[in-house]
């Protein structure tokens, strides 16, 4: 009784005694918990029993706060200062604004652990729009992009909700955002005028600006975005979407209702500064006065699906297609219409050479979304590892109906024109390719030199296959010179110098094949053709046996 008689008399100096950046002060916290049959409670037991499983979960991580205050209070433990400060704040119903505590106070919920939650999509889902609600927006967002990261452990939850508030620190405790929350009174941002909120905003805005000096990177993951922006790995932070859960928590946790918006492929904040006023920024151009196009409102969950169909994407990128795959069907099972899950399901499946697969999934998704181009080359793609050119052909084209610079779509255009026999409209899609990539797409200037290589043979004269081995020549010289590192293209150009006959020139080039891919076999066998061709036959012997050791087959 007399821990519940001190709460009870505790309750008056809260919330103005909390610090100015606590998330209760900020939102005007009004206490709850009150004597209840001789203790202090927020819910009777009927109540209590009705509860679903977090809130219980709160709930009991209050209650036992306060019983940590009885112990200390019957002098069976000994608590500091701050330690008694914090729990009777926790027992008053005052949730820890620090977000490695927030966070660990929902994984003490038995539904809410990592693992059990991430077990399938709509325990997921459910799971997290729980959480806003009872922990609000930031905390819900930051725990719903950290498990998508992959963080499992109470470790990791608490290392990285300490990074969240590292970041927060930065960008709230600044002189500009603390003078214009000291003039709050117990209601918290509510008392303050509309422009006092926006200068709030604006100085956050500008001090997340300033953390990073290349804000533009890859990254999505929340993990990594938070690295970024605290300058523990180099590069840009990350992609926009990364970018806005960071800073959306951010302004969350300082009271701000945060909206997403998704408009023309761009994720873009929504910050409520009032009633009246609204402040938009997009992580690329935060200054801009943000003109947003249309474009669809993201709940939490929606934000969630959009980052777990990123996560596909980067999957299905390195390669990484079973991952793609289950990520993607993961999609599909919240958003049975999503178009763009269903085109990176079928990369992932042709990935696994499964074209007829991919070209089913690849269809369900242009039923969606008759415009999806990346649609439309999964298709092609999948029909050239069939050898049905033709309809790899026609699949490249509606890609590049949908898209006019598609540049992969030219060049596997001009790779399936090529092996059906229509070289002359094969060699311009390859030039429109490294036209729209400015000349630097090393790729579609190697099927060039190929096209130009192969070709040559079969031309009438010997000037003709000369001037033809020279445009393979200046194709290869193209590639190397954007993709210094492609050993193939550097040994094709060693082909092409060799049937010019131009020895010294074929020379360097399988030496610069070998010095990119010391194990290209070939590269070395010509290397010893060509130093015997000169004269030079210890060097030649050398070269051919390495070659043989790499490749025992040039022995036959």
């Amino acid at each position: 009784m007399r821990v519940v008689r001190d709460l009870w008399a505790a309750r008056q100096k809260y919330p103005q005694n909390l610090p100015l950046t606590h998330i209760a002060l900020l939102l005007g916290w009004e206490p709850k918990p009150s004597p209840i049959s001789g203790r202090l409670a927020g819910l009777t037991p009927a109540e209590f029993e009705q509860l679903p499983p977090l809130p219980k979960q709160l709930e009991i991580n209050r209650a036992h706060a306060q019983s940590l205050l009885v112990l200390d209070r019957a002098g069976q433990s000994v608590l500091g200062e701050d330690d008694r400060e914090q729990l009777t704040r926790r027992a008053l119903g005052i949730l820890p604004t620090e977000e490695w505590a927030r966070l660990l106070e929902l994984a003490s919920c038995s539904e809410f652990l990592p693992g059990f939650l991430t077990s399938s999509p709509e325990r997921f889902v459910k799971g997290i729009t729980m959480a806003e609600v009872e922990l609000g927006q930031g905390t819900a967002l930051a725990f719903g992009f950290l498990l998508m990261a992959g963080v499992r452990s109470n470790d990791d939850l608490q290392k990285y909700g300490q990074r969240i508030e590292e970041l927060f620190a930065a960008a709230a405790m600044s002189d500009p955002v603390q003078r214009q929350l000291q003039a709050m009174d117990k209601s918290g941002l509510v008392s303050l005028t509309t422009e006092a909120r926006a200068r709030i905003v604006h100085a956050v805005r500008d001090r997340l600006l300033q953390l990073a000096d290349a804000r533009a990177g890859q990254s999505f993951l929340f993990t990594q975005v938070l690295d970024g922006y605290l300058g523990l790995r180099p590069g840009g932070i990350g992609d926009d979407l990364g970018l806005a859960v960071a800073d959306g928590i951010v302004v969350a946790k300082l009271g701000f209702p945060v909206s997403f918006l998704l408009a023309g492929g761009r994720v873009y904040l929504e910050i409520t500064v009032s009633e009246q006023k609204r402040e938009y920024w997009y992580a690329f151009e935060p200054h801009a006065a943000a003109r947003v196009p249309a474009g669809l409102r993201l709940s939490t969950a929606d934000l969630l699906v959009l980052g777990y169909t990123r996560l596909a994407r980067g999957y299905a990128n390195i390669r990484s297609y079973a991952h793609g795959a289950r990520v993607a069907r993961w999609v599909l099972s919240l958003n049975p219409d999503c178009a763009e899950a269903f085109q990176i399901l079928g990369q992932c499946l042709l990935g696994r050479e499964r074209p007829a697969e991919a070209i089913d999934a690849s269809q369900r998704a242009l039923t969606i979304d008759p415009g999806l181009a990346d649609a439309y080359l999964v298709q092609g793609n999948a029909y050239s590892l069939m050898r049905r050119w033709p309809e790899a052909v026609d699949r490249y084209r509606q890609a590049i109906r949908c898209r006019a610079d598609y540049a992969e779509a030219y060049n596997n255009l001009g790779l399936a024109l090529q092996r059906n026999g229509e070289l002359e409209p094969a060699i311009g899609a390859y030039r429109e390719a490294t036209r729209i990539r400015n000349d630097d797409y090393a790729e579609a200037w190697y099927n060039l030199g190929n096209l130009y290589f192969e070709r040559a043979p079969t031309l009438a004269t010997d000037t003709e296959r000369q001037a033809e081995y020279g445009r393979a020549v200046e194709a290869f010289r193209q590639a190397v010179k954007h993709a210094p590192g492609f050993s193939g293209a550097h040994y094709n150009l060693g082909q092409a110098y060799y049937a010019r006959k131009d020895l010294s020139a074929a020379l360097a080039a399988y030496q610069a094949a070998v010095k990119a891919n010391p194990k290209h076999a070939g590269a070395w066998h010509n290397m010893g053709i060509v130093y015997r061709d000169l004269g030079k036959p210890e060097l030649a012997v050398e070269a051919i046996e390495k070659a043989v050791t790499l490749n025992p087959i040039l022995l036959r």
